[in-house]
């Protein structure tokens, strides 16, 4: 009865640990997520920057060719 009482209680100890590495599993997942979303928003605001120097780029060609 005393071997199945420290079973137990080590057996409860194992699925606390294991309780809190994955909550700290789930927190480490939900920070890389927010970073990735970081991310991917500033990659597509370089995107869009990028973009629009193209359309500048383009305009003063335009310009140059049509004054020519």
């Amino acid at each position: 009865m005393q071997k199945i009482d420290q079973l137990i209680i080590q057996l409860n100890e194992l699925k606390s640990g294991l309780i809190n590495q994955i909550d700290n599993i789930q927190s480490s997942a939900q920070t890389t997520k927010k970073n990735i979303l970081d991310k991917r928003k500033a990659l597509l605001k370089l995107e869009l920057n990028l973009q629009k120097l193209k359309s500048v780029k383009l305009k003063q060609k335009s310009k140059k060719i049509n004054n020519t």
